[in-house]
This record gives C-alpha cells, sequence and structure tokens, in this order.
C-alpha cells in the first residue's frame, strides 16, 4: 500500500491552499463523481497552506494478487477529480490520471496540479446596454424615412 503527494499551485507556480479533491478508481466513476474512494474514512481531501495534500491508503498500482505487474498497462490508474477548487480559481475540467508505486510513495511532490484564475481574466461584453438603443433609434430613423419617401413616389405617381 502507498501513497502519492499532490502540490496544487496556480500558473505561477504559487501555493494554493483550500483545493478539495476525491480520488476515484475508474475514469466513469470520476466523471461521473460515483464511488469515491474512501481514505481514512475520508473521500474528500483539502490542500494545507503549502498547496500539498498527501493520499496514503491506496494500492500500489504495480502490484496484484500478491505478485508484482511488469506490464505498464495493466497497472491500476486511479483519478483525482478536483471538487471545490481554492477562491478565485476555476475547477478543473477533466479528472487527472495517476499511478502509485513504491517510488511514489517515498518521493516529494509526486504530482504538480495547476490551476487557471477564474474566468481566466477574460470577461465578455456588456450586451444590451445603452450602446444598442443607439442602434435601434437609427434603425427606425431609416425606416421612417423609407416609409416618407415611398408615400412621397406614390403621391407624385397619382398626379
Amino acid at each position: 500500500w502507498g501513497g502519492l503527494t499532490v502540490q496544487k499551485t496556480d500558473d505561477a507556480g504559487a501555493a494554493l491552499a483550500g483545493a478539495q479533491f476525491s480520488v476515484f478508481a475508474s475514469q466513469a466513476d470520476a466523471v461521473a463523481g460515483t464511488n469515491p474512494i474512501p481514505l481514512g474514512g475520508e473521500t474528500v481531501f483539502t490542500t494545507a497552506a503549502d498547496g500539498t495534500m498527501t493520499l496514503s491508503g491506496l494500492r500500489y498500482s504495480n502490484w496484484a494478487d500478491g505478485q508484482e505487474i511488469t506490464d505498464a498497462a495493466a497497472f491500476q490508474k486511479y483519478y483525482l477529480v478536483e471538487v471545490q477548487a481554492p477562491a478565485g480559481y476555476e475547477l478543473l475540467a477533466q479528472p487527472i490520471e495517476f499511478t502509485v508505486t513504491a517510488a511514489t510513495t517515498t518521493a516529494g511532490i509526486d504530482l504538480q496540479v495547476e490551476n487557471v484564475p477564474f474566468n481566466g481574466g477574460f470577461e465578455l461584453p456588456l450586451t444590451g446596454g445603452s450602446g444598442t438603443a443607439l442602434l435601434y433609434v437609427a434603425g427606425a430613423l431609416l425606416v421612417g424615412g423609407a416609409v416618407v419617401l415611398l408615400l412621397n413616389s406614390r403621391r407624385r405617381a397619382r398626379s
């Protein structure tokens, strides 16, 4: 059994505290948000002030039925899903696939997760504001002018 240490950072590399994650054993569960793996009785894990969190109690990805698995395609894959982003940041759109081995259990930071600021600094333009009122008035004047010209041309045609 082993673990994984995750560090949550912003795009400049600064640590982000307060992000909450859950771990899933399949991509289908991760996408649906069902059947999170309980570790130590918890299913939601929060990053500390330094942006890190350690997940302990996961079965080694390269170990099954009492023997080591050498084919990486057969490894048990886990999926990390952000369930709550730090204040001012976007939730991660996709689950993050990872594996647990003896190397991840003893290493420092095993997985770096980067977040982007909420809305990425992009704001949509205001629609339906005072600028559109000017366009409506201009359109109404054009239609009114066309009606006046039509009536004048009919009067001239009768005379």
